[in-house]
């Protein structure tokens, strides 16, 4: 692994050797006591991430490796279950510029095309940006100054097409079946998933159901941790001691407290109102329709009025299970309420408060429209 660092001269982009727009930028880099190959700098990336496989080669102290309880959850949400964190020393370099510094690895039991990917922590520890279009990172010297680092622009393309390969995906090649070289690849540019593009997305990851209330066993909830995780047993203790909040059919349903939320419509009186023309369903969505109403008049959500102002139709949209979802077509009355111009907080806030907690939660109110009452005067 300890190989002269590959290069790639301004000369070669004023050739038109420029990379293209989805190549990674892929280096090399001096980890511990050796220069490792196959590095991807991932901006995208909270967490630094290093191979198990890298790692075993690489001179550490094993007894200084932390064990790890939070998973990782990468892009489209699969979930990574890490080995533990270690600190390694780790510096960028073109003699005579160099920049060093100490950087927590998360590691996992292997990487697809890499070694080791550096996120954002490792770029803040470096002091460095990056220029994707050039493959190119600038980090300030320890001297001060500022210093360059090309990336290896075929290697940075192989890295790419390997993952497109059906090795790469868990698949394996046909029988008698040749993979042809990376570089005669490179215009089979597509993902597989690219002819599944109509299919809804299935969760990533195993589940594991858990009895809820043991005097009600057919009363489970999913979790996503395997049982003989620490962190498993604390889950269950805490969803348990916490199981009247959970509603398994609509009766159990109370709704809030109109004290602690209520919608009100802010309706603009310069508006007319809208008495949308009545639209006929078939058989079996009229169907569907009359067994929701009664469900949610038998539940208490709702309840009979006459109001011949604003009139809105139902709409009956399959679901991929086979039956219907009814919602209501209220763009009429959308239009004549004003706008939330600051609907929410600033996103960027948000993702930055999670950062250093073990495990972020939120709740999905199944249902939450039904909950939440409407103001009587509206």
């Amino acid at each position: 692994m300890d190989l002269p660092l590959v290069e790639i001269s301004k000369d070669d982009y004023r050739k038109g050797a420029a990379p293209y727009d989805d190549d990674p930028l892929v280096l090399e880099i001096k980890v511990a006591n050796l220069r490792v190959k196959i590095v991807l700098v991932d901006t995208g990336s909270s967490s630094d991430i290093i191979s198990l496989h890298c790692l075993q080669k690489l001179k550490h102290d094993a007894r200084i490796i932390e064990k790890l309880f939070r998973p990782l959850v990468g892009f489209g949400g699969s979930i990574v279950r890490p080995i533990g964190s270690i600190l390694l020393p780790v510096s960028i370099r073109t003699p005579p510029m160099t920049k060093e510094g100490v950087i927590r690895f998360t590691i996992v039991a292997s990487l697809t095309a890499f070694n080791i990917i550096l996120g954002r922590p490792a770029l803040n520890v470096l002091k460095a940006v990056i220029v994707p279009h050039l493959l190119l990172v600038k980090f300030v010297r320890s001297i001060g100054r500022i210093g360059s680092l090309y990336g290896n622009q075929q290697l940075a393309r192989d890295c790419y097409l390997s993952s497109l390969d059906p090795p790469a995906w868990g698949a394996s090649p046909k029988k008698n079946e040749q993979l042809k070289p990376l570089t005669s690849q490179r215009k089979l540019r597509e993902t597989p998933m690219a002819h599944n593009a109509d299919r809804r997305p299935e969760p990533v990851g195993a589940h594991y159901d858990i009895v809820l209330d043991l005097a009600n066993p057919s009363r489970t909830v999913p979790i996503g941790i395997p049982p003989d995780d620490p962190m498993a047993a604390a889950l269950v203790q805490l969803l348990r001691e916490y199981k009247e909040i959970y509603a398994f059919t609509v009766e159990e349903m109370l709704g809030i407290d109109s004290a602690v939320a209520v919608r009100k419509l802010n309706v603009d009186s310069a508006m007319k109102p809208v008495r949308q023309k009545k639209r006929n369903h078939g058989e079996a969505r009229n169907l569907a329709a009359a067994a929701e109403v009664q469900k949610l008049m038998d539940a208490g959500f709702i309840r009979p009025c006459q109001y011949p102002d604003w009139v809105a139709n139902v709409v009956l949209v399959p679901k991929p299970n086979g039956t219907w979802r009814m919602c209501v077509d209220y763009t009429d009355l959308n239009k004549a309420c004003s706008k939330d111009s600051f609907p929410l907080p600033k996103i960027d806030r948000l993702v930055d408060s999670t950062a250093g907690h073990a495990m972020m939660s939120f709740m999905d109110a199944y249902s939450g429209f039904h909950q939440i009452p409407l103001w009587p005067q509206d």
